[in-house]
């Protein structure tokens, strides 16, 4: 059998679409999803209906990512510290009952069994080591498998090890030194085959996110935010997760009222757009 298998979508509505779409003209016969559906926009509903409408098409399967995970954890708060810089926030209130639901019955990790095959999803947020090969030791130990797909780093991984093999497809969101993508497993009997399916990305798809975005008003709400996001889909940097480490070290000790927060956030935002060359929307379009 055929599969299509996806992670980390973060809100990215559009290349989910369009991965989708390019995954059925393929001939693929179901989907496996590897979490982070939601967070980094306000398209969590528009997401997580368009998978529950694929569900009823599709065979498909799906776990939990650390995004869900957050969101089915965090307390609401008012306040404008949250509100502005923190997506976890900006997710969950963007996000209906009915969505919050869909989340909390997502297991975090399935056992399935394809062809003579028995496959392990996870997320791969549980992942403790810099090197890659101790982590597939603590699963090989934890669980009995011969695949193990999962997602969270946002790299292409096709890798034996302990007489096991180890995939993930990439990200369909903000991918790390290479373009989006998804794969395509054939599965027959206890032969595997794994096809990456690369979706470049260029100026009409960075502009596309640009306007879901814009449409949803989660650009207005958090600027910053997106347009890190943006130059991070653009580049294939992590500008968020560098950018989050420098406020953490400036910020670390000190005891700051919102107000001071969000002050050290504008001011360090400008130095950081100079010293990494991002664009800023008012430039780009």
């Amino acid at each position: 059998m055929r599969y299509a298998l996806v992670s980390d979508v973060h809100c990215n509505y559009p290349l989910l679409e369009q991965c989708v779409s390019d995954a059925i003209k393929k001939g693929v016969q179901g989907f496996i999803f590897l979490g982070d559906y939601v967070t980094d926009g306000y398209t969590g509903n528009m997401v997580v209906s368009f998978l529950k409408a694929l569900s009823k098409q599709y065979p498909c399967e799906f776990i939990r990512g650390n995004r869900e995970k957050f969101i089915l954890e965090y307390h609401n708060s008012d306040s404008e510290y949250n509100k502005r810089f923190n997506r976890i926030s900006l997710g969950y209130d963007s996000l209906s009952q009915e969505t919050h639901l869909w989340l909390k019955n997502l297991p975090e990790e399935r056992i399935l069994h394809l062809g003579e095959l028995t496959i392990l999803l996870v997320h791969g947020d549980s992942f403790k080591h810099e090197d890659i090969k101790k982590n597939y030791l603590m699963l090989a130990s934890k669980y009995s498998f011969d695949i193990c797909l999962y997602g969270h780093t946002h790299e292409l991984r096709n890798d034996d090890y302990y007489e096991k093999k180890f995939i993930n497809p990439g990200t369909l969101s903000y991918p790390e030194g290479h373009d989006l993508s998804y794969c395509i497993i054939d599965i027959n009997g206890k032969r595997i085959d794994v096809q990456y399916q690369m979706i470049m990305v260029n100026q009409e798809l960075v502009q596309k996110h640009y306007l879901y975005l814009l449409k949803t008003g989660y650009f207005d709400e958090n600027v910053i935010w997106s347009e890190l996001l943006l130059n991070w889909l653009h580049d294939k940097f992590g500008y968020t997760k560098e950018f989050m480490r420098r406020l953490r070290e400036i910020s670390s000790g000190k005891n700051l009222s919102s107000v001071e927060y969000n002050q050290i956030v504008e001011d360090e935002y400008q130095k950081f757009v100079k010293e990494k060359n991002l664009f800023r929307i008012k430039d780009k379009y």
